[in-house]
């Protein structure tokens, strides 16, 4: 991701989804993407191709991720 984020100057760059991956690499692969300073990130089938609540429970721990209260 640095490859890609360092040379963007002052241009946003987003992540956006791939392919399906696992939960735990799912938040993972946001963290990296955080800390990597990309802006942030888009990603649909790995949260909604689960069981509606999995992907509400998901949807959850990604806020925590980047910091945003829950309530």
């Amino acid at each position: 991701m640095n490859k890609v984020v360092c040379p963007a100057g002052k241009t946003l760059v987003l992540l956006s989804g791939g392919g399906k991956i696992g939960d735990e690499e799912l938040l993972d692969k946001a963290r990296l993407a955080l800390e990597t300073g990309l802006a942030g990130f888009l990603f649909g089938r790995n949260l909604w191709q689960s069981p509606y609540e999995d992907g509400l429970l998901n949807t959850a721990k990604l806020k925590e991720v980047i910091g945003e209260d829950q309530t």
